[in-house]
């Protein structure tokens, strides 16, 4: 992971990027004996690795970046995704800039995962939440009153643009 995201950063700078927002669902990295908390710390060591060799090189113009870490769309996981919002609090600051969901909205909505951006509100740590196309209709329908209406705005005017 710490390979993973060095490489990818060069790239993107290389790219000509100046902001970059890497996603990643560290409970997908434990199958192999790694903790959440063990992947979040790799990818932060990728980071921090990037960063002091963008320093040290002076190069211009500078890619800032951080770690958004997303929770999983997975009927049985409520423990991991809870200790993800918790890790995200721990890391929030060090690397970690916030919380996103990940996974198809379609046989899980939203509406499911509420408790978990409930908590990550209340720990202060910021976190998104993709509406996908098909959610738009449902919006209009039943607006989700836990659902910034600024980000329902802004996603719908970018859907009309396109």
């Amino acid at each position: 992971l710490e390979t993973i995201v060095y490489d990818l950063l060069v790239e993107l700078k290389q790219q000509g990027l100046v902001y970059a927002e890497i996603r990643f669902a560290p409970q997908l990295h434990t199958k192999k004996g790694l903790t959440q908390e063990d992947a979040i710390e790799a990818a932060i060591s990728g980071l921090n690795k990037f960063l002091a060799d963008q320093k040290k090189q002076k190069t211009l113009p500078e890619l800032h970046a951080g770690l958004i870490l997303c929770l999983m769309r997975f009927a049985d996981n409520q423990k991991q995704n809870m200790e993800t919002v918790k890790l995200a609090k721990k890391f929030l600051g060090k690397g970690v800039v916030g919380l996103d969901l990940a996974g198809a909205e379609g046989p899980i909505p939203n509406i499911k995962y509420k408790s978990f951006f409930d908590q990550a509100k209340k720990l202060g740590v910021p976190y998104t939440i993709l509406l996908v196309k098909q959610t738009v209709p449902i919006l209009f329908a039943k607006p989700w009153p836990w659902v910034p209406k600024e980000l329902v705005t802004a996603f719908v005017a970018l859907r009309t643009q396109s």
